[in-house]
């Protein structure tokens, strides 16, 4: 399992990188004041996390919730991560 501060800083270099640059850019900033939550940017950054990250994200965890903030993400990816087996 990936540390969760690495994931958190290369989701926050990724998102800055891809569509940045945010001044004010957080591990808690809501992705959603950022206009993050479109439908394409979810389906960005969700391929994203599966192919770094070497998880699946089930449909059912494809939730505003989850891809509210890095944090969150930083949770889901996580969560999948615990529950891969071995």
């Amino acid at each position: 399992m990936t540390d969760r501060n690495d994931i958190t800083q290369s989701l926050t270099n990724y998102i800055q990188q891809t569509y940045g640059p945010f001044d004010q850019l957080t591990p808690d900033t809501p992705l959603a004041t950022l206009n993050l939550l479109e439908s394409l940017t979810i389906m960005d950054l969700l391929a994203h996390i599966e192919s770094t990250y070497d998880v699946s994200i089930p449909p059912e965890n494809i939730s505003p919730a989850n891809f509210r903030s890095i944090n969150t993400l930083t949770t889901l990816i996580n969560s999948c991560q615990s529950n891969v087996p071995t």
